[in-house]
């Protein structure tokens, strides 16, 4: 079995909408009409991704993802900082949800009057006002101190190019990400050997160490003091399936200081972290 895993990163700050804390107990001035979750079973060679609005600044959801999906989307927040996911029932993690929901064309004026981050908010609103009411969803935040990384500069002079210095990548050059669709700065794809490979243009530090989070699995703090934009091409090394979560972390260590120049030190980091208290399979339609 094999899943496609959209991931959309624009900018750190996409990570820390301050709308996630508000919705649990009120009343969201915009909500859905129309909501359908369906339960979808996933065989071999069946891909899915992410449950999103498309139009991007309309009140239209769509798509199909597992509950962590959904929960990354509604709260944006990186899947290392969902915390009692694995205490959820079995038969709902492994579970996939195609989700079809929208309001009419008032709310969907609404939303395209708003600027991009009242927007971003009142749409978060909604996606997680609906998991709340389908999924009995139960959660709060909380800081925690968690183990992660620094990212930091070597001894060495980092291998990083100027932005503008390696030639444009056609496949980045036609992404747009995040909720604003904002031009990529970085493209992920799988090379013929089994590896994954980062393409950068114009890339800062947070969006590298942000990106170099997600295949940790730890959050990575960058620490490098190093402004400005860079290119970039990364490649990781490849995984087999007898790679342990540590052999995992130390080849991404080692990649990273071998071809960026930098080094990723272990350290504490505090972050703030959704806490699932209680879920349940959704409601029916």
């Amino acid at each position: 079995m094999w899943k496609l895993i959209v991931v959309l990163f624009a900018s750190t700050a996409a990570a820390q909408s301050g709308s996630a804390d508000a919705v649990q107990g009120t009343t969201p001035s915009m909500t859905f009409d129309v909501a359908s979750i369906r339960p979808v079973k996933i065989g071999p060679g069946v891909a899915y991704g992410a449950v999103f609005f498309w139009p991007f600044n309309s009140s239209h959801l769509t798509g199909t993802s597992d509950l962590r999906g959904l929960l990354q989307n509604a709260f944006a927040v990186e899947y290392y900082r969902i915390a009692g996911y694995d205490q959820i029932s079995p038969d709902i993690r492994q579970s996939v949800y195609t989700i079809q929901a929208h309001s009419g064309e008032d709310t969907d004026s609404r939303l395209a009057k708003l600027p991009n981050a009242q927007r971003r908010a009142a749409q978060e609103h909604m996606y997680q006002a609906l998991l709340i009411d389908r999924f009995q969803l139960k959660f709060h935040w909380e800081d925690s101190i968690v183990p992660g990384y620094r990212l930091v500069t070597s001894k060495h002079k980092p291998k990083l190019s100027p932005a503008g210095s390696l030639p444009p990548d056609p496949n980045l050059a036609k992404m747009r990400v995040g909720p604003d669709m904002v031009p990529a700065v970085i493209y992920q794809h799988r090379d013929d050997r089994g590896g994954t490979v980062y393409i950068g243009r114009r890339a800062s530090l947070a969006d590298i160490a942000l990106n170099v989070a997600f295949q940790m699995g730890a959050p990575v703090q960058d620490a490098t003091g190093l402004g400005g934009k860079y290119d970039f091409d990364l490649r990781l090394p490849d995984r087999t399936p007898g790679d342990s979560p540590q052999d995992n972390q130390a080849s991404i260590v080692e990649a990273v200081q071998d071809q960026l120049g930098l080094r990723l030190e272990a350290a504490k980091i505090t972050q703030k972290v959704l806490v699932i208290d209680h879920v349940e399979p959704p409601s029916p339609n």
